[in-house]
């Protein structure tokens, strides 16, 4: 996916392309993290008697995925995704931190209740 930035040279030399290509980069990475946080919610629900190392490895995707995309967003200036993004990662936290050993619980709820805040104070300014 990078390799379109590379084709597109510098950003000065067409950056209505860059942005654009920025954008479907960034919701190509919010979008696979969103479908494997999806993908181990159902694994969970299915029968998962314990948390398993494949877990941790899908909860690393899905918060590098997720999180390289808000990165992406906040270059681009594009506040509604990045909240978009937060609000992912909020969902994701929020639904395993009951998974997790009691110090990590704490840590994933914590992650939630930010991410949540991030995401509400986007859509509070919206709404005034």
């Amino acid at each position: 996916m990078r390799l379109a930035h590379v084709a597109l040279g510098q950003r000065a030399d067409d950056e209505v392309m860059w942005d654009r290509v920025s954008n479907e980069i960034a919701a190509t990475f919010l979008t696979y993290g969103v479908r494997v946080r999806q993908e181990l919610l159902a694994e969970i629900v299915n029968g998962a008697k314990s948390y398993s190392n494949s877990y941790k490895t899908k909860e690393t995707i899905i918060v590098d995925n997720i999180t390289k995309a808000i990165e992406i967003y906040t270059g681009l200036g594009n506040a509604k995704q990045i909240s978009s993004g937060h609000y992912q990662l909020a969902l994701f936290y929020s639904k395993v931190w009951g998974l997790q050993r009691e110090t990590m619980a704490v840590e994933f709820l914590n992650k939630a209740f930010e991410a949540f805040g991030q995401a509400y104070g986007f859509f509070r300014k919206v709404s005034e």
